[in-house]
């Protein structure tokens, strides 16, 4: 893949240890297209490929999206009901405890974790 020309990279499909696809849909690719990069487009894939798998909030096995476009989905879909004048919250564990609610996720918090009073760290 050169510079201007497209590829595709399938962060979905079967999973050896299982001999199986998990999914019930046909998986769809991310469709990478370099603009200005000095990065092998292997190695930009291979980065890709390894931040899909870095969603620590779910235990799905094959993300879609890296987790940094992920996440940046799910605290805009949060701030669109901002209303305009209202201070935004800038503090990202503000975030976090928004989609722990909103996964109905368990986690275990730190000791030493601070989320927002409105959400504090569940019980063990």
């Amino acid at each position: 893949m050169q510079v201007g020309q497209n590829g595709l990279l399938y962060t979905r499909g079967s999973v050896p240890y299982y001999g199986t696809y998990p999914g019930m849909r046909v998986p769809s690719p991310l469709q990478l297209r370099p603009y200005e990069c000095e990065t092998p487009p292997p190695d930009i894939a291979a980065g890709m490929m390894a931040l899909t798998k870095l969603n620590w909030n779910s235990t799905q096995l094959d993300g879609k999206l890296p987790i940094p476009i992920r996440a940046a989905r799910e605290v805009g879909r949060f701030l669109k009901h901002v209303s305009y004048g209202e201070r935004d919250q800038t503090d990202f564990r503000y975030y976090a405890g928004l989609c722990v609610v909103r996964f109905r996720k368990v986690i275990a918090a730190d000791a030493g974790t601070r989320l927002s009073a409105r959400f504090r760290p569940l019980s063990r």
